[in-house]
Parts: C-alpha cells; structure tokens; sequence
C-alpha cells in the first residue's frame, strides 16, 4: 500500500445513491460534504495498492490500483467493515499509461451491475453512489469524468498474492496469507493445516461463482487473475455482458479477439486461475494437498450449476438423472431454436403444464425440438406440486437483468443529464424477481439497434 493524492473531480454533482446500501451502513443521507468526499476532494489517508496479475494468459508482473484509491471503511448493521474505494479518483504510481480517470459510461455500467448482481444473490463488490462532472475524457472519443464509491468485504485478489509469490517476497506474503486467514478465513485457522483449507475455500467459493454466472447467462468479459477475488465476490466490472441470444460461444468483450473469456469457457477459466493461486502457496503447503483441493472444483462447480438450473426449471423435486436430463434438453433447445435466454426462462416460468402450445413455444425455431422437449417435461412434472415449480422459478428467473441495451439507454440519458432512468432500474435491478410494469419495456427481447452495441476493455 502507498498513499496517494486524490484528484477530485471539477464541480461534482451527484448522479445517483443507493439508499439499500446507505441504510445498511446507516447513513442517513449524503450531504454536499459527502458529495465533496466521494468525488475525490476530502481524503488525507487514501492508499493504493500493487498486486500482479495473469491478463490473458501472459504474466504482468507488476500491475494495481491504477485508477481507484481505498479512502477507509464502512461499519454494517452486524459491525462488520467493508472497504470504501473510489474508481476514477486520479492517478497512482501503479497506472500504466493512463489518466486514473473513469468516464460516464463505464461508471454507470459499474454502479447498476453490481447491484444487479448483488439481487441475484450473486456474491459481487458493492456500489454506493456515483458522482459525475462535465470534465472531458478521452477513451474512444471525448467523454465526461465520473467516480463510483465502491465498497467491498475486501478487495484482495489473487494478483495480490502473485506479486509477492512472483518477487520472491515470500516474509510479505506470508504476512499477507495469515491476515487473510485472521480477517476473513478464521474457521481455517481451526484445521491442522490452515493455508491448504483457507486454498480449498477459495477454490469452492470461486466454482460457486462461476456456476452462478453460468446459471444467469452472465459473462465478466476481463476473467484476469488480478480480477479475481479472493473471497470468491465478483469484482471489477468492464466489459461484462448478460447473453441475449443463447449461444455457448457468446464473448462479451470486443477486446478478446480469442474468445479465451467466452462464455463457456469461464468455468476452466476459474480453475486456470485457481492454479495460479494455488503455485503461490507451495512454500506453505504441498503440491499434492494443493492439487487436492483443485480436483474437487469441477465437482463443486458442476452440483452448483445443476442445483441453480434445476431450481431455474422448476425442477428441484425430481431425481437427479431427470433434472440433468432436462437441463441439458433446454439448453441444446435453446441453442438448436436461437432463443433469448432470459426471456425464454420468463416464458418457461409463465407456462402452465396442461398447456399444448405455451406462448414461450413462439420463440424458438425449431419446433418439433420443443414440442418433444415439452412433453418430456410436462410427463416429469406430473404429480409434483404446481406451486412449488412456481415459486421455484420465479425466485430464480428474473424479471428484469441489466442488458447491455438497458445500460445504453441510462447511460444516453445520463450524458444529458437526466438520471431517472438510473434512479429508476436501481430499486428493480436489486430486486430483480419482482414484476415492475412500468420498466415493462426494459424486460422485452432485445430491440434490434441493440445488436450493434461493443463493449471493450475501456468500457
């Protein structure tokens, strides 16, 4: 960690709060004061810090914080402390090449995922507020200047640990390891060998992660070891992308010209990492202990996956073989007919069994495939309770989810200065099992413009 100078943004105004988080930290209200913090003007003690990273496969060895500065933490109503950081607050000696600055568009696109995210019950860092400014950017083109006050149970990631690993600074991260273990992992502390179970909790949080994006039909876009938690939250959000149109190849970042974070590829991607953890901790614990606990994560990541589908299909009740079976039918249909992935599960949820002809069958194009996957489960499904596939499905098929096309238009919205549709998919997007029929049109296919839309590294 080394303190930097915040370089706040000029004439600050706020963009918009979260009044979910701000009650759990109980904060009242955000006065100009705070305003004047979060936007980089108050902060003597703001730090930022070094870690490495794998990005795309190739080793960086010395990357961090190169456009966020951690500025102190907030207590929780159960007196835990997360971490405050401010994105886009300036330069740090770790910025490469760049301006330290956060534009409009990616701060919007942060700020409405993370909670988003945070709904869906998927773990993930947190977003406060966001504060804007009508100082000029350049990315692509000229944009405007934005911070996110992000807040997170940590913001260690595996970089962290691979920077001392890699520099042969073995005492530091030794210093590192144990107040990971003391802070965040004290039930290993308990094990005969506390770093080998604080590796095998990481490894299971992390396939749990994943599998929970896969469930969601989500792509992070940027899967580098430097973005990856150690707490298994989902963290730094850039080129991330829910699918539209259900495809297993579906890469969300205009950047991965090789598709290494493609969709179907994110689970090995998790376990890539996970072993490029796992070589960090040889000083302490056993290649073959460590290669252990790496053997159990296909298995954790394939329970959770099936277990998350199942409940999506309303299919929890059944066997296994049947709910597997099901599962891999809707999937290959969903391919097989081009169906929208969200919306097909919308469609699914809705559908009542006795139904020859459900409205969800208009959607996909191969026919004869659905009506043959329907039978198979309508048939399953007779005998269990109609209720409980409901309640199943609907507390896992959302009714609304961030589409790049949705974030387009708040961010259009936002760059003339009119937040309400920000402040208005807030509440719903942390809710997102809810129906809001006035955001009816946000929960709709996908419009066809929509198919233009890139999201890149800088996003």
């Amino acid at each position: 960690m080394v303190q930097v100078s915040l370089q706040g943004i000029s004439e600050p105004y706020l963009i918009s709060e979260n009044s979910q988080l701000r009650e759990t930290f109980q904060i009242h209200s955000l006065r100009e004061d705070d305003i004047s913090l979060l936007s980089g003007h108050r902060s003597a003690d703001a730090v930022a810090s070094v870690y490495a990273g794998h990005q795309f496969g190739g080793y960086t060895p010395r990357l961090g914080d190169g456009r966020a500065a951690l500025i102190g933490g907030l207590e929780d109503r159960d007196q835990r402390i997360w971490e405050v950081q401010l994105k886009g607050s300036g330069m740090t000696p770790f910025s490469r090449m760049g301006d330290g600055r956060a534009v409009l568009r990616s701060s919007v696109r942060e700020y409405l995922m993370s909670e988003n995210m945070a709904g869906l019950g998927i773990p993930t860092t947190r977003a406060l507020a966001i504060t804007g400014s009508d100082d000029v950017v350049i990315r692509e083109a000229r944009e405007t200047a934005a911070m996110v006050t992000r807040v997170a149970r940590s913001f260690l990631r595996f970089g962290h640990y691979q920077f001392f690993f890699h520099t042969n600074q073995h005492e530091e991260l030794k210093a590192l390891i144990d107040f990971t273990l003391e802070q965040y992992f004290p039930d290993c502390l308990n094990q005969a060998e506390p770093i080998a179970a604080l590796f095998t909790e990481v490894v299971q949080r992390t396939a749990r992660l994943i599998a929970a994006w896969q469930a969601q039909g989500w792509c992070h876009g940027v899967m580098n070891t430097d973005n990856f938690s150690i707490l298994g939250d989902t963290i730094d959000y850039g080129p991330f992308g829910f699918m539209d149109r259900f495809d297993p190849a579906f890469i969300c970042n205009h950047s991965d010209d090789y598709g290494r974070y493609a969709y179907d590829q994110q689970p090995k991607i998790g376990l890539w990492n996970l072993v490029q953890l796992g070589n960090c901790l040889t000083p302490w614990v056993a290649v073959e202990t460590l290669q252990r606990a790496v053997d159990g994560y296909n298995d954790c990541y394939q329970r959770s996956y099936m277990a998350l589908m199942a409940q999506k299909l309303g299919v929890a009740e059944l066997a296994e073989d049947q709910r597997e079976s099901l599962t891999i039918g809707w999937l290959e249909l969903l391919g097989r007919g081009q169906m929208d992935y969200h919306f097909s599960f919308t469609g699914l949820t809705q559908a009542e069994l006795h139904e020859r002809k459900p409205d969800v069958r208009n959607h996909t194009l191969d026919l004869a495939g659905f009506d043959a996957w329907w039978q198979q489960y309508s048939d399953a499904l007779k005998g269990t309770s109609a209720t409980s596939r409901r309640q199943q499905m609907h507390s896992h098929n959302p009714y609304l989810v961030l589409r790049n096309w949705v974030a387009q238009e708040a961010i259009e919205a936002a760059e003339k200065k009119d937040f309400t549709l920000i402040n208005a998919l807030l509440p719903a997007l942390q809710q997102p099992f809810q129906e809001y029929p006035e955001l009816a049109s946000y929960a709709q296919l996908p419009p066809d413009w929509s198919k233009s839309l890139a999201v890149s590294c800088s996003s």
